[in-house]
């Protein structure tokens, strides 16, 4: 059987399945996700330049 799909869905999945590859860098992703979703995150203001401090809004509580 043959799929096809987008360029950027089969980078989207590479990138994905190394990110996973190891459980250090896995545990540390799935922590993230679970501290997102209990809303402990600050969200940064676009654009961030390496050159500048973010602009940082504060998630109200």
């Amino acid at each position: 059987m043959n799929v096809l799909i987008s360029e950027s869905e089969y980078e989207s999945m590479i990138e994905t399945a190394y990110l996973l590859s190891t459980p250090a860098n896995r545990k540390w992703l799935m922590e993230s996700l679970a501290q997102a979703d209990r809303g402990e995150f600050i969200a940064l203001k676009p654009p961030i330049k390496a050159s500048e401090k973010p602009r940082v809004i504060l998630k109200p509580k």
